[in-house]
């Protein structure tokens, strides 16, 4: 009988390589992503801030990459594109801001068109806090142009 070889180095040795691997993997995708640039700014409604909207940057450019962002109680928000807070990547974008909530409805037989098929009420319904022109960034008329230098502050001042 020959000598028998431990598997414990063999084994930590193949979770070494694949932590490598991976780790090689991960840093080669973030440094071929495109370069961002902070962007931030302020919605209102009617002169008055906007909290909880969510603002979304929807890239002009084909097979561009759009960033998000919302609102805090002041109507202040930052882009996020890859990494909380990133920014967006410099360039042209159609902008949408949506707001809804979540509401009960008074009585969801009235509301629901399935209950004559035998499913149960819907319970809930969603409702824009906004204008729904808004809703869409193909209706919303709102535009921006991020720079790769300089201040990337965008104002939206949204009404009827």
């Amino acid at each position: 009988m020959g000598a028998r070889i431990p598997h414990w180095p063999v084994i930590g040795l193949c979770y070494l390589l694949s932590a490598v691997v991976v780790a090689g993997c991960s840093h080669s995708w973030a440094s071929n992503r495109p370069g961002t640039v902070p962007v931030e700014g302020l919605v209102n409604y009617k002169g008055a801030p906007v909290a909880g909207a969510t603002v979304t940057f929807m890239a002009i450019a084909r097979g561009g990459r759009g960033a998000t962002g919302l609102t805090d109680s002041s109507g202040h928000f930052r882009l996020t594109t890859f990494e909380p807070r990133d920014g967006a990547i410099p360039g042209n974008y159609r902008v949408k801001i949506a707001k809804t909530v979540t509401v009960e409805t008074p009585s969801a037989e009235k509301v629901d068109p399935y209950k004559s098929m035998g499913r149960p009420p819907l319970p809930h319904v969603e409702r824009d806090l906004l204008p729904k022109k808004y809703k869409q960034d193909t209706t919303s008329g709102l535009t921006a142009e991020v720079r790769a230098s300089g201040k990337n502050v965008f104002k939206f001042d949204l009404a009827d």
